[in-house]
């Protein structure tokens, strides 16, 4: 899947997000057949997109975490791949995009590259 990401923009946060209804489709993040249990992010945050509040369901407790493989080059989706194990995770309620990286400020992306 594609993701969007905050590098270039003016705001950034420690935090990456991901769709409340895309996680859920994710087994790794079930326990149950649910999304697992979140926890209450902190410090807490507000996200907005677009001037207007996103409704933040919780983040992913620290014994849950999401592995993805980067390709920096879309056109070349096999080159220059990079692991990331995302610790650092919002749940978002209608957020836009399936996933947005946090990459400037998130202590996930800091030996990435």
């Amino acid at each position: 899947i594609y993701a969007t990401n905050d590098i270039g923009t003016a705001v950034s946060q420690p935090y990456s997000m991901i769709d409340a209804s895309f996680a859920a489709t994710l087994t790794e993040l079930q326990d149950k057949k649910r999304l697992t249990r979140l926890v209450d992010p902190s410090p807490l945050v507000v996200c907005t997109c677009k001037g207007g509040a996103m409704n933040v369901a919780g983040m992913f407790p620290p014994s849950k975490s999401i592995d993805i493989i980067m390709s920096p080059d879309s056109e070349k989706p096999n080159s220059n791949r990079v692991e990331i194990t995302l610790k650092h995770v919002l749940v978002v309620n209608n957020l836009p995009v399936p996933i947005h990286l946090g990459m400037q400020k998130s202590p996930d992306f800091v030996d990435a590259w």
